[in-house]
C-alpha cells in the first residue's frame, strides 16, 4: 500500500507540471496587457515598456515559465497586478474560509447522498427509485454556477431567508452564510454519491448473509445497517 501511495504521488509531479504549463501558456496568450492594467489608460508608451521589462513580460514564454516555477517552489507566487498584494498572503488569508466551505460542502454531499442512495436501493424499480435516479442524473449534469445563481435568486433575493454573499461572524450567521454555497458545492457530489451508494447497496443486499439475517427474523433496520457498513 505504501508503495502504491508513493507511486501515485510521484505520478502527480508530471501532471502538476503539465497543468501549470498549460494554464500559464493560456494566460500568456489571453488578450490584455498586465502593464496597462497596472498603470492605467493614461500611461505613456515608454512607461509601459519599462514596466513590461520590470515584470519580465518582454522575455519568451518558456523563460517566464521557468522563472515562475522557480519562484513558486520557493513560496513566491508574485504580486497581484490589481491589488498590489503578495499572492501568497492573499491565499493564506482566504485559506481558512476555503477549508470551512469545503468541509461544509462535503457534509452536505454525504448528508444527501448516502441516505438517498440507501433508500433508492431499498425501493428498487419503484417510483421513488426512478425519481431519485433522474434527479441524480440532473445533479451530475447541472453546472454548479447555474445552480448557485438559482438558489441565490430563490432563497436570498426572492424569499430573503439567507445571505447572498459574505461570511457571517458568530455561529448562527456563519451557518446561514454557508448554507447556499455548501448546497451549491455539495449537490453535484451528492448526485454522484447517490449513484455509487445505490449500486453498492444493491450488490450487498443480494449477498447470502443478508438473506440469512432476514430469514432469522432480524429487523429490517438492522439488516439495512449491516448492509450499509459492509459497502
Amino acid at each position: 500500500m505504501l508503495r502504491y501511495i508513493l507511486r501515485r504521488l510521484l505520478m502527480m509531479i508530471p501532471v502538476l507540471i503539465g497543468v501549470t504549463f498549460i494554464v500559464f501558456f493560456i494566460l500568456a496568450l489571453t488578450p490584455g496587457d498586465p502593464a496597462a492594467i497596472i498603470l492605467g489608460d493614461g500611461a505613456t508608451p515608454e512607461l509601459l515598456q519599462r514596466t513590461r521589462e520590470e515584470l519580465g513580460l518582454d522575455r519568451p514564454i518558456a523563460v517566464r515559465y521557468l522563472i515562475y516555477m522557480k519562484d513558486a517552489l520557493h513560496g513566491d507566487l508574485g504580486v497581484s497586478y490589481r491589488n498590489k498584494i503578495d499572492v501568497m498572503d492573499m491565499v493564506l488569508e482566504r485559506f481558512p474560509a476555503t477549508c470551512v466551505l469545503a468541509l461544509a460542502g462535503i457534509f452536505v454531499a454525504l448528508l444527501i447522498g448516502i441516505p438517498t442512495g440507501i433508500i433508492s436501493a431499498k425501493h428498487q424499480y419503484t417510483l421513488l427509485d426512478y425519481t431519485t435516479t433522474v434527479l441524480s442524473l440532473i445533479g451530475v449534469a447541472m453546472p454548479n454556477f447555474w445552480f448557485g445563481l438559482l438558489v441565490v435568486l430563490v432563497f436570498s433575493l426572492g424569499l430573503g431567508w439567507l445571505p447572498s454573499q459574505g461570511m457571517g461572524e458568530g455561529f448562527v450567521p456563519l451557518v446561514k452564510s454557508l448554507v447556499l454555497p455548501a448546497l451549491t458545492l455539495g449537490t453535484g457530489c451528492a448526485a454522484t454519491i447517490v449513484r455509487m451508494t445505490r449500486s453498492s447497496m444493491l450488490e450487498v443486499i443480494r449477498q447470502d448473509y443478508i438473506s440469512t439475517a432476514r430469514s432469522k427474523g432480524i429487523p429490517e433496520s438492522a439488516v439495512t445497517m449491516a448492509g450499509n457498513t459492509s459497502m
